[in-house]
């Protein structure tokens, strides 16, 4: 009888410990009070997006989050788990930490997102340094022409010896030219010339009759301006090579975007099933733990009753065999725990050295709560937020972008050209302006030009090539939609059948529990054997092992699921970097 009531009481410990460890709430299931625009806002903040409001406070007599990081040194635990209660033990320091706190964490710390961050910052440099092909060109230059002519040789008609002579010329000139985004190109320059040449003049002749010369100098100011514009009427018309970079830059700018989406999906899914993964494991440890404890007991009350004679040495060696059986399992799920804490850690923090003395203490419960599992609701939401089909689409619509200027590119080169111009001559350079500002010498030319390989053999070729991309990319885009369709279906089977098998396994649970108790009786009394109590006993802690894989199973799958609809960020009640964008 004795023996008895030493099972029941360690079996009803051992279950009300399993009752007690129920994991963590669903987003879907807030407790009444709970603030979630503050943490969108926080969550906003860690995206980079607008302004935020202030942090919530954990408790209401606490000091906010912001004033502890404020007073907290830098680099403290205090800032690296804002909003948290530390807790400093002997053994080191605990963090109480939800998983909405775990998720904000990992968004504001984790590696792969700070990486990722910076390429829609580089994609929009990209994409607005390409309408720097519109930048107008100021050019202007000047320049001093010096020539001096050896006096010699001589006039065969006179036989007199040629003097010297000097000319300096000054050019100076100015314009501005561009690119307009029809494929317009314009050129406007302005030019100034002073010609100044010191020439010999004879002024007379000496008494042998040769002639005596001085010098002359004269200057002449010539003066121009004009304005080119050339306009392709077929090449180059509609899209040329600059505005195919700008339109290609900017769908990459987007694609950005959505792979900064589809990454902070990903790292939150981790998150969470990191999270539920943890908490699993230390109610198996706690299972495990409980394990070990009744089959120790049974094990002393077995070597108790060998002493006395009442049992056979072999049952007691049975009973210690299950017992280090148990104690192995203990061990394997302690360093599970261990491990699974670590991955969460390295999850929501970029520091991991200063958490390796830190236990997190895991606040949300393991519940199994049902979701809206209507499969084609969950496939046209797939269709429309899946971060990756969106990218896999802007890509398509960058190969149409090429396909066209490839196709644009098969037209002959048709340019019309206008060129409007004044000169100007005279000895002064007013006057030579002057005669620009009347226009009484113009210089005007129009035309246009004409230009075709013969062959276009390049040209057709590249445009095959974009064809047949654009089959290629169509063709991909189908095969993510039907993987993505598929992907969808099968999460939802898998949670309809996990969903099915919980309730089983708790009623499992509690049948073993009332086998093994019915059993106990039957060994006190002597109708059972020891053999039969232990296998029972390992039975009842399967069935609960089971029970909260299962239930791990479940929320871990319900995230899946939220990642495959392309529904993460939006559970979370998070706004999404690359909408609008």
């Amino acid at each position: 009888m004795r023996l008895s009531k030493t099972f029941c009481a360690y079996l009803a410990s051992f279950a009300l410990a399993g009752l007690l460890q129920l994991p963590a709430q669903t987003p879907s299931a807030q407790p009444p009070g709970s603030k979630p625009d503050a943490a969108r806002d926080d969550l906003r903040k860690a995206l980079g997006t607008e302004a935020t409001a202030p942090a919530r406070a954990e408790q209401s007599s606490a000091p906010s989050a912001s004033a502890r990081a404020s007073a907290a040194p830098q680099g403290s635990l205090e800032q690296m788990y804002p909003g948290s209660n530390l807790l400093h033990t002997a053994t080191g320091t605990v963090v109480r930490l939800s998983l909405e706190q775990a998720i904000l964490l990992a968004l504001e710390h984790n590696l792969d997102l700070q990486v990722q961050r910076y390429n829609p910052i580089i994609a929009e440099f990209d994409w607005r340094a390409q309408y720097g092909a519109y930048d107008p060109i100021l050019s202007g230059g000047y320049e001093e022409r010096i020539t001096k002519t050896e006096g010699g040789g001589f006039n065969q008609n006179t036989g007199n010896a040629f003097p010297s002579s000097k000319s300096e010329v000054g050019a100076g000139a100015a314009g501005i030219s561009g690119y307009l985004p029809f494929g317009t190109t314009y050129d406007l320059n302005h030019g100034a010339n002073n010609v100044r040449a010191t020439s010999p003049v004879q002024i007379g002749t000496n008494a042998t009759g040769d002639p005596i010369f001085g010098q002359a100098v004269r200057d002449t100011y010539s003066s121009g301006v004009q304005l080119t514009l050339t306009q392709p009427l077929l090449k180059d018309f509609w899209i040329d090579s600059p505005r195919l970079q700008m339109k290609l830059k900017n769908h990459d700018r987007r694609i950005t975007h959505y792979d900064l989406e589809r990454l902070a999906m990903d790292v939150i899914t981790r998150v969470e099933k990191a999270y539920y993964s943890l908490i699993a494991s230390r109610e198996l440890v706690r299972v495990g733990e409980s394990d070990v404890a009744v089959k120790k007991q049974f094990f002393d009350e077995q070597q108790q009753r060998v002493r006395v004679g009442t049992l056979a040495p072999l049952d007691a060696k049975l009973a210690q065999a299950e017992l280090s059986l148990a104690e192995i399992n203990l061990i394997t799920v302690r360093q599970n725990e261990v491990d699974a804490e670590m991955t969460l850690k390295g999850l929501i923090q970029d520091n991991y050295i200063r958490q390796l003395t830190l236990r997190l203490d895991l606040t949300d419960r393991l519940l199994a709560l049902p979701s809206q599992l209507e499969t084609f609701d969950a496939f046209k939401e797939a269709m429309e937020k899946r971060p990756d089909l969106q990218v896999e689409r802007l890509n398509l619509e960058k190969q149409q972008i090429q396909l066209k200027f490839d196709f644009n590119q098969l037209f002959p080169s048709l340019d019309l050209f206008a060129t409007w111009g004044a000169n100007g001559l005279d000895r002064h350079l007013g006057n030579a302006l002057d005669d620009l500002s009347t226009r009484r010498f113009p210089q005007d030319v129009y035309g246009f030009r004409f230009s075709i390989p013969l062959t276009l053999k390049k040209e057709r070729m590249n445009y095959d090539a974009s064809q047949a991309r654009k089959a290629q990319k169509i063709l991909q885009l189908l095969k993510l939609q039907e993987s993505i369709v598929q992907d969808v279906e099968f999460q939802i089977r898998l949670l309809r059948t996990t969903w099915t098998t919980i309730p089983l396994l708790r009623e499992q649970t509690t049948y073993q529990q009332a086998a093994l108790e019915a059993e106990q009786k039957k060994l006190a009394e002597g109708k059972s054997t020891s053999f039969e109590v232990l296998k029972i006993a390992s039975q009842v802690t399967k069935a609960q092992s089971d029970e909260i894989s299962t239930l791990r199973n479940y929320n871990q799958a319900v995230s899946e699921l939220n990642f495959r609809k392309g529904t993460t960020l939006e559970r979370w009640h998070i706004d999404s970097p690359a909408r609008g964008k």
